[in-house]
Formats: structure tokens, C-alpha cells, sequence
């Protein structure tokens, strides 16, 4: 892949060969979602029965994603991680996570496919939004998908919220008195229609 040994490049060529090495490590990083829902797609029926439904002490069918995905065969992950040299919990993630993006977070789905959002920042958005409804994932993937390339991390965190709220402003309020009687801490949150604001130009994800 890299013809070039890095002990004849000098400043100039260096700084460009990592940034061809990045390049193709964040493809990578694509491909293996893309890899992850498929590898989902191939395991969404068990073997040991004619009609896909599973036996008492059988393997079963697991939801690793939100609601809206489909459920996947439990000990799939285990063979995709021992390929990738991951744990099967953190392949289940992986998997989950590319569910999560394809069947409840679209637009944010097809900018990661067309290298248009790194690998990493979908992951983050899916896990963020995998105990929302579908709904309120719809919303953070209207609300923040066109921002996603752009902003930090810290940033677009702070834009998902916003739009759980928005989506679902009475089980925000819930969620926020509750975590504030378990720190002692009183405060409000943002009410339904506060407008989510704008990333601030010039700041970009680490």
C-alpha cells in the first residue's frame, strides 16, 4: 500500500505521507461499518430451524441496536471480532452501531458512506442515541447530520441533546430532575422549540 520506506522522506513528504496514511485508515474505518451491517444482514436468520424462529437452549436472535433495528444472531459478533482482533462485546458494539446508523440515523448513515463524517464520530452519535425512540433518533439525525464533519465532539454532543429535548421535552425534563436529585444539583433544561444553535465557525473536531 506504502511503496515509500518513511526513512528517505523528508519534511515536507512525511507530513504527506501521513496524510495519505490517515486517508486510508479513515476509509478503512468505513469499510468496516459497511462490513458490520452486512455481516448483520447475514446472521438475521438461525440456521437451526426452517422458519427462523429459535428453540429453547438454542442460539437466539439479539437486538445490539436501538428500536428499529433488526436482531441478529447472538454469537455472530464473535466471529466478525476474532477477524478484527476485538472482543465479541466490542464487535456487538460495532455491529450495533452500524444498525443504529443505517435504520435510525440515514442521513448521517450516507454522509459516513460517502466519506463525507469519519467512522468514529457516526459510532459516537449511534451509542449517544441507542436508548431513544426511533423518533427521537430521527430528530438528532435531522438536527445534526449536515453538522457532523465540522464541529468537535463536545459540540455536536451538545447538539444531540438539543434535539432529544426537542423530540421529547417532557421525558427530558424527567431525566434531568432525576439526575439532579441523585447529585443534589437543581437546574432547568432547555424547553421544546429552544432553537439549536449553530456550530461556531472555524471549530473542528479534534
Amino acid at each position: 500500500m506504502f511503496d515509500t520506506d518513511p526513512a528517505v522522506l523528508d519534511a515536507d513528504a512525511t507530513l504527506s505521507d501521513v496524510v495519505a496514511a490517515r486517508a486510508v485508515a479513515e476509509r478503512a474505518e468505513v469499510r468496516i461499518l459497511c462490513d458490520a451491517a452486512r455481516w448483520a444482514d447475514l446472521h438475521r436468520a438461525l440456521e437451526h430451524t426452517d422458519t427462523g424462529v429459535s428453540l429453547p437452549g438454542t442460539e437466539q436472535l439479539v437486538s445490539l441496536g436501538g428500536a428499529g433495528t433488526p436482531g441478529v444472531a447472538e454469537f455472530a459478533p464473535a466471529e466478525l471480532g476474532a477477524v478484527l482482533g476485538m472482543s465479541p462485546g466490542a464487535a456487538a458494539v460495532l455491529v450495533g452501531d452500524a444498525l443504529d446508523l443505517r435504520h435510525r440515523l440515514p442521513r448521517l448513515w450516507a454522509r459516513i458512506q460517502a466519506g463525507e463524517v469519519r467512522a468514529w464520530v457516526g459510532r459516537k452519535t449511534a451509542q449517544a442515541t441507542r436508548q431513544q425512540t426511533v423518533e427521537m433518533a430521527a430528530t438528532v439525525d435531522r438536527r445534526v447530520a449536515r453538522w457532523a464533519h465540522s464541529v468537535s465532539w463536545g459540540r455536536l454532543e451538545t447538539m444531540i441533546d438539543a434535539a432529544i429535548i426537542e423530540a421529547d421535552p417532557e421525558s427530558a425534563a424527567v431525566a434531568v430532575e432525576v439526575a439532579a436529585r441523585s447529585h443534589g444539583v437543581w437546574g432547568g433544561c432547555a424547553a421544546a422549540g429552544d432553537p439549536v444553535p449553530p456550530p461556531q465557525p472555524g471549530v473542528v473536531h479534534p
